[in-house]
């Protein structure tokens, strides 16, 4: 049917950009199983939940918090954009955070609806 097409183009999509980038900001791609009814992702781990969660539960961020997220953001983004690929759907619920709150590490995720551009674009 048209939307197990869609569905499997949305995953292969994810997968190919998600294996064209290695940084210390974007989420990575450990390995991929496929079974005939399923696909199976294994990412590295990031237990320490979404940064909108964080900012929900805390209040605020202080300056220096909000700085340094915004530093490793902008890092995993201009990584991406030099391989010429656009996340299109960045969003709190789509950076991850680790546990540790004194300086913590923001994951970028979620490449479904990623694509590609060409410079200049």
């Amino acid at each position: 049917s048209s939307s197990v097409w869609q569905d499997f183009t949305l995953i292969l999509t994810f997968l190919t950009r998600l294996a064209q980038v290695h940084h210390e900001n974007i989420i990575g791609l450990r390995c991929t199983y496929v079974t005939p009814s399923k696909v199976f992702i294994v990412t590295e781990l990031a237990s320490g939940g979404e940064l909108l969660e964080r900012v929900v539960k805390n209040g605020n961020f202080s300056e220096s918090d909000a700085r340094s997220v915004i530093y490793q953001v902008l890092k995993g983004m201009d990584y991406l954009h030099s391989k010429n690929i656009v996340h299109r759907d960045l969003k709190p619920e789509n950076l991850l955070m680790n546990r540790d709150v004194s300086d913590p590490k923001i994951t970028i995720i979620d490449f479904g609806t990623s694509g590609l551009f060409e410079p200049g674009e």
